[in-house]
């Protein structure tokens, strides 16, 4: 049996378990003498023969003993001498062999429950006697009984052996016939010898790997080896990356132990080409080799245990291994390390040197290193850090990746510990030569005699070592330069190293250790994580190590925990006095430590279906669990078992594992297979790029006399047809390696892919017939198969040239666009698109046979079986969809594989083999979301909702095939070229007067609001502004087309007759279908052209078809210059397409020629606001055209036109002229406003025309209230077109006004208000709203706005001032003023729902308090609205009221008058609760005092009636509630109408606090 490590502790006994697998077949235990290898401490321990304690734990193959031996000091010098990592023991690696060489294997197992028995040995001749526990399976010290004394009388045993002496002069034992068994030395000769010789005791024993060398060499041998590849010794894994072609690229690679070779970064540490010295045939496989390693002394750094691998070409897959292997330091080259230490310890720079105040000895390199002299050498042994200073735990040996791991430690404070580990070896410079002799042995705790020194020969030869030599050194004196950096003293070091409050813990490879402080932990966390810390605060606890944060890729699955000084320098560690502070990180998600297995035996799961931890454990259940399940499994599930066997597995794996070797090691058959051109991809780069032979070649019968044909594509494709009936069904194909099909992204795996995880490919040509695919069917190979049309499936938006540059190598930029389809004229012919998608996961069908399907989409199903060929230019015809141009839609095939899977362990290897035997790769259509078949962007989608794709990853695609048209993804595409779309025209010569998508200079997103210019606006501009008004006087319209064909993109519409008054000829052309009611004629009123030129002088018209204009088709009427009918070439504005899209409308003049386009403010409280303005050249006429909802309720909508903020009084007058619309509104507006600022819901006041013709003056009060009209709308004024306005401090005035023959206008005012919420400065211009989508055309003329200056004299007399009262409008709509007079009056106009339910509306006058309040007021009166006949509701409420908060639903309490139901007490006790209210009078008085009065968290009300000496009289309910530190009260009054006034008028208002020093009297 062979374990690779184990731990040796500082204390007097050591005792474990150790789980025994005997095999091939059971061994009789009770003849079995054993013995036991430390490495470089070497022991030998027999076990008891017949003891009838030893026993088959569950079979006749498996047994558990126990180990209990004493330790001696003497061992504990040996190893402290030999330790390669200057302080403390580490791990050791450990043999188990039988003493006559039988073959034993095992693991170490663990079962705490387990009775444990004890057998005892004979031994008479030394203190170190040893009992050899074997029992069933128990590792708890605690439960055994040491057998172990120093004078043991048992009677000698026939079958155990007699005598156990380890004197020097004894080197076997008395074992009755059987081989001997070699004592180890403790010290002299050789320890890589004496280490070897352990080792050659097990090699029989131990799993073979197939690579044969030496165990244990030191730093700088070279390590020499063969290696045996024969069937006994691969995998079946293995064998599907063999390839004998390739054995001579097979490296020999070395690695750290537990580190495994993989293509993720883990690299070797050394490596070299494998030798074949014999060779042999591949089936059977047999082949010999031989390979050589040179170490090198950097290689420490690791640690001293490697795992050896024969690796494939590749350097990824694994062939044979691993094979441990030992390197470690010689003892001179380790007693130059404790020197170094030493040196570094007695510094100056260090504390401990600063202390001795001394000259320091130097020990140094001279000159080629000269040969050391033995007999200066002695070892001096002090205490390290013994188990009662530190310990170092954790909960369990093995942790899943990403678990947390925690530690828990405890340290001795007392510095004299850590300073005792530094000086626990100290070596001493004598000056006598000679060979170290017993007397040179310094007397120590437990001296090494000479009876433990057995001598051997010495150690082999080695390069000389260097010679030591004293070098005496001054204090301050300069360190020489020759001496080497790791023998150099170093600078004072910036921390003290016994100051436990900067220790940490460092987590290392295992088996690599601090080595002084050189080697850095690949993790560290420090004990202290505060500013400062105390001893006690960090002299024990616990620390969490994320085991995520381990790269088991990089640094193995095995890991060391050290306790660190400040340094780096080990202070403590692997090892505890309680537990291994070792941890294994295991990369899945199975169970995290080797549970007892209750099935034994080898098994096979053979199955079809995934390979993943629900399937294995349905298969395991299926095929072993539920068959051979025994009362010993019971309480055990299929699953915990299936983790049993595989934890115990050698090496132990997971189901996770296993599957990801399964799926990462599968053989795939390279791309370049498949056409058999080369191996450098070259033709398949080719023809991947559309150009290949094979692709550009045409099939013909015109080359030969007899017709027979040339370049036949079937024979041709042979080898395509080959591989999908052979390897695309059944074998992995490889995703090749090309620019076309990587990113910057790489997959889980390492490997290239595309980031959208989909690739494309693109057709333009059909060149195969007779196929039934694409455009050259016929039965001939003539000139309709050179270069026919494959079948349409996608319109092709644009090609983005930086996109294919990876695979093209073009280094262009910019969009090459392709506008129409193939079936349109103009458009790009046809195309056709094809792709494939997959999975992130590269375990995935879909991602693992990518490949496979790559190869079936491009090469076999459009290649060989459709004839589909050539790229689209400047793009790869087949790449990732990155790189691909911009479609509309792309076909889709998927995977559907069917594999069969064979997983075996081997009970006799412990070895778990899996592979997949069986594969049946299926090619059908993509299933996708929404019932979509066949369609790349919805398969994307379907893999997005399966969690299988990124959303970004199926957006990205989705921008590249847009599942829709190409209008926005071509626009997208020019905005980031910094384009715009459009047509670029001459502004010089020509203005838009109308336009749509692209063409839309107005930037407005619906089809129906394109119009720039109106009726009368384009009347004017036709026959006065625009350019040859001779020869054309009633002017020229030119359409443009993006979209159309040719001979449409450019039309001339010249008018020939006047445009009728009222006339909407703009729209007319835009929207409708029709002749305009006869104003709009084809040969009357219009004719068209081809050039402006033509229109000009009124030739080459066009004709139409019969003599007959189709007003069906808007503007061109189906007609061309032929006169042969061309359909689908007009555009209906409010249509969309329309059929055609991208057209604009425009007249010959410049843009700033005559009336010019002004700016106005689309104010858009609603969708429907905008529109634009033209001014005249004179500035006194303003062509205004607006859309809009409204100007009305709380946000308004329409269009406005204000130059800047008007400040101060001001007077505003304008005419307002024609108007006109398509879709007339009796609620249209047009006219003046003053508003504060350029928001929807902004204070107001407008005096309008309305659509009905009526005069209206609305506004709103303040921002955010509900707009209202002020006063009745004027009608029966249809000559009134002046409008004014005029601000006088806070009151606006509206009118209109008639104006006279002789020019003299006469104003009649409409309304005026006080509106204090617009403000000083505002802005003043005019309005328009159509309240519809629809644009309404108004004429404005003569607008002017004029500052008003008060006269500077004052009236002889003046009123008392009336004073804006604050108030707060809670839901109210603001009607009615609030007003505060000087003599103490108020009045509290409202307009509101109710003060009542969980929500209130009303208007409150209100102030904030705190504490305990009393207010009073006089209720002189409650009127209501005078405009609806005094009309006021019965529950209209005014009164007084203690509120919480200015929140609809907020607490409250209050005292009210009503219209009709007397007094009321109401309040809400809940925020957002239902009122209450109590009445406990009936009468109604007027004028009548009222009082609400708040004391702590208690509210009561009380009244009076107005006479002289009344008293208060207490009213309606006492209420206690809870209100914040500040609150409000005031007055409150709600109409409970809404729309219509009640007004509270009071006097004597008073407010008054607690504390104050008197009462608040509001002006009363």
């Amino acid at each position: 049996m062979f374990v690779r490590y184990w731990n040796l502790m500082y204390q007097s006994k050591l005792e474990t378990s150790l789980f025994l697998c005997f095999a091939p077949q059971p061994v009789d235990y009770e003849v079995v003498d054993l013995a036991v290898d430390f490495g470089m401490l070497f022991d030998k321990i027999e076990a008891v023969k017949n003891s009838p304690s030893i026993h088959a734990a569950s079979t006749k193959y498996y047994t558990t003993m126990k180990l209990t031996f004493t330790t001696s000091l003497a061992l504990l010098a040996a190893a402290t001498a030999s330790s390669t990592n200057g302080g403390g023991l580490r791990s050791r690696r450990l043999s188990l062999f039988a003493a006559d060489d039988s073959k034993v294997t095992g693991n170490a197992d663990s079962n705490k429950n387990k009775k444990t028995d004890t057998a005892t040995s004979t031994n008479n001749a030394s203190k170190n006697t040893v009992a050899v526990d074997v029992s069933p399976n128990n590792n708890s010290s605690k439960n055994n009984v040491d057998a172990s004394s120093k004078n043991n009388n048992s009677p000698n045993n026939n079958n155990s052996p007699n005598n156990n002496n380890t004197s020097k002069n004894n080197n076997s034992s008395n074992n009755n016939g059987k081989k001997d068994v070699a004592t180890g030395n403790v010290l002299g000769g050789s320890k890589k010898a004496k280490m070897e010789a352990a080792f050659k005791k097990v090699e029989k024993a131990r799993p073979a790997s197939g690579i044969n060398l030496s165990e244990v060499y030191y730093y700088g041998d070279v390590i020499q080896g063969t290696i045996t590849l024969t069937d006994d010794f691969i995998s079946d894994a293995a064998r599907e990356h063999f390839n004998a072609t390739n054995l001579s690229e097979y490296s020999i690679s070395l690695f750290q132990y537990m580190g495994r070779p993989n293509c993720e970064g883990n690299d070797p540490i050394l490596q070299n080409k494998l030798v074949i010295t014999d060779g042999g045939t591949d089936n059977p496989l047999n082949y010999q080799g031989t390979f050589t390693l040179h170490t090198n002394i950097e290689m420490k750094e690791a640690g001293t245990g490697y795992d050896l691998y024969l690796l494939d070409e590749s350097g990824c897959n694994t062939i044979l291994g691993p094979e441990a292997v030992t390197i470690t330091l010689t003892p001179e080259e380790q007693a130059l390390e404790d020197a170094a230490a030493e040196k570094k310890a007695k510094s100056p720079n260090t504390p401990l040197g600063r202390a001795q105040k001394a000259k320091a000895k130097v020990v140094s390199y001279k000159k080629d290193k000269p040969k050391i002299d033995d007999s200066k050498v002695t070892i001096q042994t002090k205490p390290a850090l013994s188990a009662d200073d530190y310990e170092l735990t954790t909960d369990k040996s093995e942790y899943v990746l990403g678990e947390d791991i925690e530690v828990n430690y405890s340290v001795s404070a007392a510095p004299a510990a850590v300073e005792s580990r530094r000086l626990k070896q100290k070596l001493v410079v004598e000056k006598q030569p000679g060979p170290i002799t017993d007397k040179q042995v310094n007397e120590q705790p437990g001296p090494i005699t000479d009876e433990q020194v057995n001598k051997q020969p010495g150690p082999p030869t080695q390069p000389e070592p260097p010679t030591l030599v004293e070098v005496e050194e001054e204090e301050g004196e300069q360190q020489p330069d020759f001496l080497p950096t790791d023998l150099a003293v170093e600078e004072e070091t910036q921390c003290d190293p016994t100051d436990i409050t900067k220790f940490k813990l460092g987590v290392f490879m295992k088996m690599a250790h601090p080595q002084g402080g050189k080697l850095p932990a690949v993790y560290e966390v420090p004990l202290c994580t505060s500013a400062s810390c105390s001893t006690e605060e960090v002299s024990a606890g616990s620390i969490t190590i994320s085991s995520a944060e381990l790269d088991t890729s990089k640094w193995g699955t095995g890991y060391d925990v050290w306790l660190l000084d400040c340094t780096g320098d080990g202070v403590a560690g692997p090892i505890s006095s309680r537990a291994l502070a070792y941890i294994s990180v295991i990369a899945g998600a199975s169970t995290s430590a080797a549970a007892e297995r209750c099935l034994s035996g080898s098994f096979v799961l053979e199955y079809e279906g995934d390979c993943d931890r629900e399937t294995l454990v349905q298969v395991f259940n299926d095929q072993v669990f539920s068959p051979a399940k025994s009362s010993a499994c019971e309480g055990v599930t299929p699953e915990a078992e299936l983790d049993a066997q595989l934890a115990a597995a050698v090496p132990s794996t997971t189901i996770e594992e296993i599957c990801a070797s399964i799926y990462k090691n599968q053989y795939e058959v390279p791309f370049t297979d498949i056409l058999k051109k080369d191996k450098t991809m070259s033709y398949e780069k080719a023809f991947f790029l559309g150009h290949s032979t094979l692709q550009e070649e045409v099939e013909t019968t015109y080359e030969t006399s007899d017709r027979s044909a040339t370049s036949v594509l079937k024979e041709d494709g042979e080898l395509v047809r080959a591989h999908f009936q052979g390897s695309a069904q059944y074998k992995k194909t490889e995703w090749p390696k090309l620019p076309n099909f990587a990113s910057s992204m790489t997959d889980s795996n390492g490997e290239p892919t595309c980031t959208t995880n989909a690739a494309m490919c693109c057709w333009t040509k059909d060149r195969q017939a007779r196929d039934n695919n694409g455009n050259c069917n016929d039965n001939s190979y003539s000139q309709n198969c050179v270069d026919a049309n494959p079948g349409d499936n996608t319109n092709l938006c644009f090609v983005d040239l930086e996109r294919g540059e990876p695979s093209t190598g073009n280094r262009q930029s910019g969009i090459v666009g392709f506008p129409g389809d193939q079936n349109q004229d103009g458009g790009e012919g046809a195309i056709h698109c094809h792709g494939l998608a997959w999975a992130n996961d590269t375990t995935d069908s879909s991602a693992r046979y990518k490949g496979n399907n790559l190869f079936f989409v491009a090469m076999y199903d459009h290649m060989y079986q459709r004839g589909y060929v050539e790229n689209v230019p400047g793009v790869p015809m087949c790449g990732c969809v990155e790189q691909m141009p911009t479609v509309t839609r792309s076909d889709c095939t998927e995977i559907d594989a069917t594999e069969r899977f064979k997983i075996t362990y081997d009970s006799n290897t412990n070895a778990v083999e899996g592979s997949i035997v069986l594969i049946d790769v299926k090619f059908n259509a993509c299933r996708g979301i929404h019932n979509r078949n066949n369609d790349l962007w919805a398969y994307m989608g379907r893999l997005f909702y399966e969690g299988k794709i990124k959303n970004n990853q199926w957006g990205e695609a989705g921008r590249i095939i847009t599942n829709s048209d190409c209008d926005f993804a071509v626009e997208e595409a020019l905005s980031k070229q910094s384009l715009a779309p459009g047509y670029d025209y001459d502004v010089s010569k020509w203005t838009n007067i109308g336009g749509r998508d692209h063409m839309n200079v107005n930037g407005d997103a619906n089809m129906l609001q394109v119009a720039t210019f109106g009726t009368e606006a384009l009347r004017t501009a036709l026959t006065t502004e625009t350019a040859d008004l001779t020869d054309a006087p009633h002017g020229i319209i030119r359409r443009t087309c993006g979209t159309c064909d040719p001979e449409f993109k450019d039309i001339y519409y010249r008018r020939l007759t006047p445009i009728p008054a009222g006339f909407d000829l703009l729209h007319n052309i835009l929207h409708q279908r029709n002749d305009g009611g006869g104003n709009n004629r084809w040969g009357v009123d219009f004719s068209l052209h081809s050039t402006y030129e033509d229109a000009v002088n009124n030739v080459n018209a066009w004709l139409c078809p019969g003599n007959s204009f189709n007003y069906g088709a808007p503007f061109y009427g189906e007609c061309s210059p032929s006169g042969n009918r061309v359909r689908d070439q007009y555009s209906i504005f409010s249509w969309s397409p329309g059929p055609r899209a991208h057209v604009g409308y425009y007249i010959a003049k410049g843009e700033d020629e005559g009336m010019v386009k002004v700016d106005t403010n689309h104010i858009k409280g609603r969708d429907y606001a905008n529109g634009m303005a033209l001014q005249s050249a004179d500035g006194k006429t303003v062509y205004m055209t607006g859309a809009g909802g409204d100007i009305w309720n709380i946000n308004d909508d329409f269009n406005f036109k204000a130059d800047e903020l008007v400040e101060a009084d001001f007077t505003a007058v304008v005419k307002v002229g024609a108007r006109s619309t398509p879709s007339p509104q009796s609620w249209s507006k047009v006219g003046l406003m003053v508003r504060t600022d350029l928001d929807s819901n902004s204070a107001h006041f407008s005096v309008f025309r309305t659509g009905a013709n009526w005069i209206c003056t609305q506004g709103r009060r303040s921002k955010g209230d509900y707009s209202k009209s002020f006063g009745d709308c004027v009608q029966d004024q249809p000559d009134a077109a002046w409008l004014k306005i005029e601000k006088r401090l806070n009151t606006y005035t509206s009118f209109y006004g008639s104006e006279g023959a002789d020019g003299v206008i006469t104003w009649t005012k409409v309304k005026s208000e006080e509106i204090a919420g617009i403000g000083d400065n505002s802005y003043v211009g005019l309005a328009v709203s159509s309240a519809s989508y629809w644009h309404l055309e108004t004429v404005f003329e003569d607008f002017e706005v004029s500052q008003y200056f008060f006269p500077s004299a004052a009236p002889s007399t003046s009123m008392a001032p009336t004073l804006q009262a604050p108030y707060t409008n809670i839901a109210n709509f603001d009607i009615g003023q609030v007003t505060q007079s000087s003599t103490g009056s108020w009045n509290v106009a409202s307009s509101s729902y109710d003060i009542w339910g969980s929500q209130d509306s009303f208007r409150f006058v209100n102030f904030t308090v705190s504490g305990d309040v009393t207010i009073e007021m006089k209720v002189n009166a409650f009127q209501g609205d005078p405009l609806y006949n005094g009309y006021l509701h019965g529950w209209a409420k005014g009164g007084l009221m203690i509120r919480d908060s200015m929140e609809r639903g907020s607490r409250h309490y209050s005292m009210f008058v009503t219209g009709a139901n007397a007094l009321a007490n109401q309040w809400r006790e809940v925020a957002n609760s239902n009122s209450g209210h109590s009445r406990t009078h009936n009468d109604n008085p007027r004028p009548v005092w009222l009082q609400v009065q708040k004391v702590g968290n208690v509210f009561t009300s009380a009244f009076k009636y107005d006479t002289e000496g009344a008293e208060w009289v207490p009213f309606g309910a006492t209420k206690t509630m809870t209100f914040g530190s500040e609150f409000s009260v005031g007055i409150a009054v709600s109409s409970n109408s809404w729309g219509k006034v009640a007004t509270l008028r009071s006097t004597d208002f008073n407010i008054e606090e607690s504390g104050s020093t008197g009462a608040r009297k509001l002006r009363g």
